[in-house]
């Protein structure tokens, strides 16, 4: 495990807020990763303006309605329902079940005045958390992102935790005997706002469950980019965790995942539109090449037409990996 992902674990912990029963930490687990590689820095803003962002609060309006609505919930993020392929993923799965609704969500702002009380509490709490951190505690990093927060991102993430607490006091404050959601489907539990959800609906009793996405390699930990398929399976919070494959869910137990119970095996969203629907016969022999590592299921139903194939036929096929 190279060190820049040693440092984002360490920072985690550090970041470590607990509010309602919710730990923040893993809300805001991209925001730490997207640090640790350099992707945000917040030294070009003043502290007038990292103070400011302190007034922007969380408003829940759609969410809240797709609570009392749907029976069973999937979300995607607006970011993320963008592509194609992302909505193609998690229709696979809706579509096997007549109840389903899909919902694109996000968080909309409004400014407020302070609550300087609760903002207080917070930059107190990651000031103490990052200034008393043992030397021995903080991995050398080599992308030069010191492992002791200075002030701006001190301020930077006390904003965000703030804003997320902001964001559960608007869901705990719904009157849970009105929700009629009795299972939640996200399409990536490790983003934050799906993460949030994830936590409030397991706090209900409520069953929940996230989309495998890419394959988990510790290949990715060598690279300068954050290893955003790593965190997703890090900071994967919800009951199950909805796989594509068996070699694919063997691979995210070797990525260190332990809990095997937690991993389900719901199909890749490949070719699942193809239909044969006529053969026109013009050869005697083929050879057939069936897709590698997470194409399992996909492979069961190609070697399946395979046989229907050769049962009706005079044709021969070999198989090729």
């Amino acid at each position: 495990m190279n060190s820049n992902f040693a440092i984002y674990q360490a920072l985690k912990k550090k970041l470590s807020y607990q509010y309602k029963g919710y730990e923040l930490s893993e809300i805001i687990a991209f925001d730490i990763i997207n640090y640790v590689y350099g992707k945000c820095d917040v030294n070009s803003f003043s502290y007038k303006q990292l103070l400011s962002s302190f007034k922007l609060y969380p408003s829940l309006g759609k969410i809240k309605q797709t609570i009392f609505t749907h029976k069973l919930l999937f979300t995607i993020p607006k970011s993320q329902a963008k592509r194609n392929d992302y909505l193609e993923l998690i229709q696979v799965i809706k579509d096997k079940f007549d109840e389903a609704e899909l919902e694109e969500i996000h968080l909309a702002h409004r400014i407020k005045t302070y609550n300087w009380i609760q903002c207080s509490l917070v930059i107190f709490n990651v000031f103490i958390n990052n200034a008393f951190t043992k030397s021995s505690q903080a991995p050398a990093l080599k992308a030069g992102v010191p492992m002791t927060l200075n002030l701006r991102k001190v301020l930077d993430f006390s904003f965000k935790l703030v804003y997320y607490s902001r964001a559960i006091d608007i869901l705990e404050n719904i009157d849970i005997s009105k929700i009629t959601v009795q299972k939640y489907v996200a399409f990536n539990a490790a983003l934050p706002l799906e993460n949030l959800l994830v936590a409030y609906f397991k706090k209900q009793g409520i069953p929940t469950y996230s989309l495998q996405h890419a394959a988990v390699d510790a290949y990715f930990l060598n690279k300068s980019n954050p290893p955003y398929d790593l965190i997703n399976i890090e900071n994967m919070t919800a009951d199950y965790l909805l796989c594509w494959s068996k070699s694919t869910l063997k691979k995210i137990q070797e990525s260190g995942f332990q809990d095997s119970k937690k991993l389900l095996i719901a199909g890749s969203p490949k070719y699942r539109h193809v239909c044969l629907t006529s053969i026109k016969q013009t050869f005697q022999n083929g050879l057939v090449f069936l897709g590698g590592m997470g194409d399992e299921i996909i492979n069961e139903k190609v070697i399946e037409i395979v046989k229907d194939i050769s049962t009706r036929t005079s044709i021969r096929f070999a198989l090729k990996l």
